[in-house]
């Protein structure tokens, strides 16, 4: 499960840095992309295996936290789904689950109180709701490529 990332302040284009794009592509995208490709050479020699990377609601809607930031989700489901095709041949899974804000300290009041406005549901993810996701991905052996929102019905694809 890759679940490194970093989550900026809120850079619109003009003010984002290369530096500060470059750190934020770095984390949330190469380093999945690393993580993947470092476990995908052990678990086709054993042809099997399960990557769950985790995503974002940002990814998919393009987001309120910033280009960067929903540029590197969004490449994180791409990735996603080319290794699912890619690896599928050796019995290897790739999915990703996209959740919306997630109740934990990483997030300010003002981000949980404006994610929990935005959410049919009027309330953010909890971190076990994103959990169970993770473990279905894991059990299930003919899900593949997939990307499971978890947002209470905010975003719907």
């Amino acid at each position: 499960v890759n679940n490194a990332g970093v989550l900026p302040k809120l850079y619109r284009i003009e003010e984002i840095t290369e530096e500060e794009w470059n750190k934020i592509i770095g984390v949330n995208l190469t380093g999945v992309f690393f993580m993947c490709k470092a476990v995908a050479r052990h678990m086709i020699e054993r042809r099997r295996g399960k990557i769950v990377n985790i995503s974002s609601i940002a990814g998919k809607e393009g987001g309120t936290v910033g280009v960067a930031y929903a540029a590197s989700k969004a490449g994180v489901i791409g990735l996603t789904r080319a290794l699912a095709r890619e690896l599928a041949p050796f019995n290897i899974t790739v999915n990703a689950v996209a959740p919306g804000p997630v109740d934990t300290s990483a997030l300010s009041d003002e981000i949980k109180r404006r994610g929990a406005e935005l959410s049919p549901q009027g309330r953010i993810a909890r971190p076990e709701e994103v959990a169970h996701a993770v473990i279905f991905l894991i059990e299930n052996d003919h899900v593949n490529g997939e990307v499971i929102n978890i947002n209470g019905g905010r975003y719907m694809d």
